[in-house]
């Protein structure tokens, strides 16, 4: 069985803090704002995988407002998450990730951020498609300027496949 989940994030660009996204140092002279790394990266695809497993919600999960969450790692989040999944026997098939962002050519660090990927998520790097692309930040323009993420993925199942059941009853046996 596959299930596919969707994530998005979006975070305004702060002064005084780093830049990362997957995991990579950015050179940019802003961060994101957010309690933990703000690694919008990781979140939207911490959103997708809870989405398709039906694990709740990254804020419910990892609230902004716990203090053990200050500034953690986002790949650190993502690695919890796949705990998780392996716990109900899923196992991450694939995810596309676009990141919008005019401000910045992240080019550079995209073999850093996929290795960083997979390394958390322990998969190979094909299994991860990274884009950029310049323009969906101002979808939300009361955010101004920042970064978005936007995250698709599919996850497998891996438990052994029960034995078969018997065949089920016929309509009217459920709804009378």
């Amino acid at each position: 069985m596959f299930k596919t989940g969707i994530g998005i994030e979006m975070r305004p660009f702060v002064k005084g803090r780093r830049l990362i996204l997957g995991g990579a140092k950015i050179d940019y002279p802003m961060g994101l704002e957010g309690n933990s790394d703000a690694d919008v990266l990781c979140h939207a695809i911490i959103d997708a995988l809870l989405g398709a497993s039906n694990l709740g919600e990254m804020h419910e999960l990892f609230p902004e407002d716990d203090i053990k969450y200050k500034d953690i790692s986002g790949l650190r989040l993502l690695e919890l998450v796949n705990l998780k999944l392996a716990r109900i026997s899923f196992a991450v098939e694939n995810i596309d990730v676009i990141l919008a962002c005019s401000e910045i050519d992240l080019a550079p660090y995209k073999t850093y951020m996929l290795l960083n990927l997979s390394h958390a998520l322990k998969i190979d790097s094909s299994m991860i498609s990274l884009k950029q692309s310049n323009s969906f930040f101002h979808l939300v323009p009361q955010f101004g300027d920042g970064i978005s993420a936007f995250a698709v993925c599919t996850l497998i199942d891996i438990s052994e496949p029960a034995e078969e059941e018997e065949e089920a009853g016929s309509e009217e046996e459920y709804y009378e």
